[in-house]
């Protein structure tokens, strides 16, 4: 009997270990940090804030347009009243002065730059940094303000799945889509797609301001994205993919509708209705190779990963296509280009390496404005041009283009302490025929381990696109001159940045420091191109002017974690930026560029319950007058918008991978009364919806869900 009770026991003890081992047996453990949502990077060597994924989702980021309600370092506004098209301003500078880079790789060259920051998605992101000042020459010479990097989702992303619903109380709905994917058994091949729809599903047109014109156009937009990487055994990495996107807007008076009959009615000015349409057509293909050189370099007193010696080559290809009207206004662009670049990161020691590189682009541009003003009922020049063209006039902005550079930069770091690069490039541009000279230097200096100062300064150059840099020039019912290519018109702008920065991180509380920054920049142009619509009424002329040209930007930043799982953000920005214009009589003036902000104010508060169950962020801005252009001819006609403030809140409660988020955008509802000019006689000279400089739409509630599968 004993024997029997010493088995069972002996059975029981080993079934009861054995479930013991299988309990203490994991498949997988998971180690989940929280990142900052906006944050002062201080390890990079210019001044540069960072938006995380986490600063992405505070708000409903639709597009990156709208990715910056967070950062008083990038204000957005609108182009116009009419077409929705969202623009960013940096240093007091609009955002064509501002570099586009699809992970360090310039993009957007051409005339869908201004469009190109509405069609990525802003849920196709894992992050974005800005960089203020001038940047590195291996991206080219054009970034003055600075430069915008986006970090895309990757294709080794351990999400397999995302995907994100919204919709708000104006009925647009949009949905997003994203996965990552081993393409073969070993990983080596891998592959992320991406999918966005949006479209607005209103039954009523949005008046809220009672001008009879929509506050916002209907819109829909359809973009795809397929990014590869593949990484050899020995090494070399080769990344390729396409992005592809069409989208169209239909903005103008609240009855007018698309149809072909009506365009040609307003065309001829024969109906009170004014409406626009624009339809944009983008698809990019670019493949990069990657090959490691030698062995790896390993700084023993840095925290730096090692480096490794490389040669990269990059092709891209472009194709973007544009057509539009703006009641009698009509713009079509196609264009092509094609860029090919050879680079080599040649480390000599862990402290020291230098980068060469050899860059061309070609493009071809098919370009067309049919530009027809309004109807003026004084006796003025404007009626007797009418007389003389009664169809209005076409210009034809066609070019070819080709540009081939060459640069070399060199890299000095001294442990964390001291980073100094020094660059030069030089460029042949074949549209001005001119050979540019492109040199940059900046500072990193660590004196002690919480403080950073940053110095940078260095040229900018940028070649101007007339119309599609200045959009909003086509919703407005004055004549459009554009210099032709045969007078002392000067299409390259060139600037001279100079920056300074200072961050210190400062032990404050239990939980850790609080950073504070603060930072200057000055942009000195020697030559910029001016659209100016002040010179004269129911007139808009450009010119390029080589006098007094300016801006001076100043911003300080704190952030804190005062207790655990809440974050303040504190930021203020003061901007004074001025340029010379030329009046009728001969004369010039210096004054304030117009529509830019003098000062903006912001706080920001992220609350979260323990496990990020529930998140609760609140966004308060303060934005300064600004300058509004008169449109008399009279200088003394303009005046300064009010100051103004704006509030944001959203909460979003987790479940599981499941994330609902509710939120409201205006919450006090502001917007700017008179966005248009003439709104009851828009096919007139008078007419003008450019000069915008607050919101177009009132409050506004959205809700959505998130939900990732791992």
């Amino acid at each position: 009997m004993k024997r029997y009770v010493f088995l069972i026991s002996l059975c029981v003890s080993v079934f009861a270990t054995a479930q013991d081992a299988d309990s203490l047996r994991l498949s997988e453990v998971r180690v989940t940090a929280h990142r900052k949502g906006n944050s002062i990077n201080r390890l990079a060597l210019q001044q540069t804030e960072d938006i995380s994924r986490a600063g992405l989702v505070k708000m409903a980021c639709c597009n990156v347009a709208e990715s910056f309600q967070n950062s008083a370092s990038v204000t957005v506004g609108y182009a116009d009243a009419v077409s929705g098209a969202r623009q960013i301003r940096l240093l007091g500078l609009t955002g064509n002065y501002t570099q586009l880079l699809d992970e360090s790789r310039p993009l957007a060259r051409g005339v869908g730059s201004p469009f190109m920051l509405n069609q990525i998605p802003g849920s196709w992101l894992n992050g974005i940094s800005v960089s203020k000042g001038v940047t590195s020459v291996a991206q080219g010479h054009e970034a003055i303000s600075g430069q915008i990097n986006m970090d895309f989702r990757k294709p080794s992303d351990a999400e397999r799945l995302f995907v994100n619903m919204y919709i708000d109380s104006d009925l647009r709905g949009e949905l997003n889509l994203s996965s990552a994917l081993k393409v073969n058994r070993s990983g080596r091949l891998q592959v992320v797609n991406m999918l966005h729809a949006s479209t607005d599903t209103r039954i009523t047109d949005h008046d809220m301001n009672h001008d009879h014109f929509r506050d916002t156009p209907l819109m829909r937009q359809l973009s795809i994205a397929s990014r590869w990487n593949y990484l050899a055994a020995n090494g070399v990495q080769i990344r390729w993919g396409l992005r592809a996107t069409t989208e169209g807007r239909t903005g103008g008076m609240n009855d007018y509708r698309p149809t072909s009959a009506e365009r040609t009615r307003m065309q001829r000015g024969d109906t009170a209705y004014y409406g626009s349409n624009l339809r944009n057509q983008n698809i990019s293909l670019y493949a990069k190779v990657g090959i490691p050189l030698g062995r790896l370099l390993d700084d023993p007193d840095s925290i730096l990963d090692p480096h490794q010696s490389s040669i990269a080559v990059v092709a891209d290809y472009d194709r973007f296509a544009h057509e539009s009207y703006f009641g009698r206004n009509d713009y079509d662009v196609s264009e092509h280009t094609v860029s090919m670049s050879a680079l080599l990161n040649y480390y000599f020691t862990y402290r020291s390496s230098l980068n060469v590189g050899l860059q061309s682009y070609l493009r071809y541009s098919d370009e067309q404005l049919q530009n027809c003003p309004g109807h003026t009922t004084a006796t003025s020049w404007l009626a007797s041009w009418h007389a003389a063209h009664p169809q209005g006039q076409l210009v034809d902005l066609s070019r070819d283009e080709a540009e081939v550079g060459a640069f070399a930069e060199y890299n000095y770091s001294q442990s964390d302490k001291l980073t100094l690069v020094a660059g030069v490039r030089g460029d042949y541009n074949s549209y001005t025929r001119t050979f540019y000279g492109t040199p940059r230097m900046h500072v990193k200096w660590n004196p002690t381990g919480r403080i950073a100062l940053r110095a940078s300064a260095g040229l900018g150059y940028r070649l101007i696109r007339p119309v599609s840099d200045n959009i909003g020039i086509l919703a407005t019912g004055a004549l459009i001159e554009i210099p032709s290519p045969s007078s002392r018109f000067d299409p390259m702008e060139q600037a001279l940045n100079l920056g300074l920065s200072y961050t210190h991180t400062i032990p404050m509380g239990r939980l850790g420091a609080a950073t504070l920054s603060l930072e200057y920049f000055r942009t000195q142009f020697f030559n910029t191109v001016i659209v100016d619509q002040e010179q004269q009424a129911e007139r808009i002329v450009m010119y390029s002017s080589d006098r007094k040209s300016f801006t001076n930007n100043w911003q300080a930043d704190f952030s804190w974690t005062p207790v655990e799982r809440l974050e303040v953000l504190l930021a203020f920005r003061f901007s004074d930026s001025r340029y010379t214009i030329d009046r009728q009589d001969g004369s010039h003036v210096l004054v304030e560029r117009p529509l830019v902000s003098r000062m903006k104010g912001l706080l920001n508060v992220q609350y979260a319950t323990r496990f990020r169950r529930w998140v609760f962020d609140l966004t308060a801005h303060l934005n300064g007058r600004s300058r509004v252009p008169t449109t008399t001819g009279q200088l003394s006609d303009d005046h300064l918008s009010p100051v103004y403030p704006m509030f944001y809140a959203q909460v979003t409660h987790r479940i599981k991978m499941c994330e609902l988020y509710l939120g409201c955008e205006n919450i006090a509802g502001y917007m700017q009364s008179d966005p248009v000019i003439s709104a009851d006689d828009p096919m007139s000279a008078s007419f003008n919806s450019m000069n915008v400089w607050g919101p177009l739409m009132g409050r506004k509630f959205y809700f959505g869900l998130r939900w990732s599968l791992y």
